[in-house]
């Protein structure tokens, strides 16, 4: 009797989880878009109908299809990131870490499409959503500064790339943190 009761049903939100994720196997190990679509649009029908299509939900949904979208070209997949950043601050807020998450994955869909103003605008942004939400503080933000520290090296921005560096090698001390990886920037 237990057994039934922990099954999904076929209109469980919960089984749009596990459909998006069926849909992920189907597209990247597979190759098998069409039919990732149709587990897709399964889970996004399931979401719809039982709670909704603002609900949290529907954000495995969201992330699939912009990988998904990914096939149709980079600007498809920018505008599925950019739809799955939007909905994830309107569901959580937008000092969240999924919004931070999302805002450093956009920026670095940008920077490979060699659009980096946009980049650097949305790693400024995941640097800002950070520092509010862990209040500036910990080994978290150090990590952040400093990575996003060498996207703007790389990207050939060395003085922004040095004042984040100085700001990650500042809050390391703070914490107690050595830094020998920061300082050997």
């Amino acid at each position: 009797m237990q057994l039934e009761e922990n099954r999904l049903r076929p209109d469980d939100a919960r089984s749009a989880y596990a459909l998006a994720e069926w849909a992920g196997f189907y597209r990247g190990h597979l190759g098998l878009v069409p039919q990732a679509d149709m587990l897709l649009s399964r889970a996004e029908k399931i979401v719809r109908e039982c709670c909704g299509l603002t609900s949290p939900h529907m954000e495995p949904v969201l992330r699939e299809r912009a990988w998904m979208a990914a096939s149709e070209g980079r600007a498809a997949h920018i505008r599925g990131l950019e739809e799955l950043r939007d909905f994830r601050a309107s569901v959580y807020g937008s000092n969240r870490r999924p919004v931070e998450d999302s805002a450093r994955e956009l920026a670095a869909s940008y920077a490979e499409a060699g659009q980096w103003p946009q980049a650097a605008r949305l790693y400024a942004n995941a640097v800002e959503i950070c520092a509010r939400r862990t209040g500036g503080r910990g080994f978290e933000y150090v990590q952040l500064l400093d990575s996003i520290a060498s996207e703007f090296a790389t990207h050939g921005d060395p003085e922004m790339a040095s004042t984040l560096y100085q700001r990650a090698l500042d809050r390391a001390e703070r914490i107690g943190f050595k830094g020998e990886q920061l300082e050997s920037r």
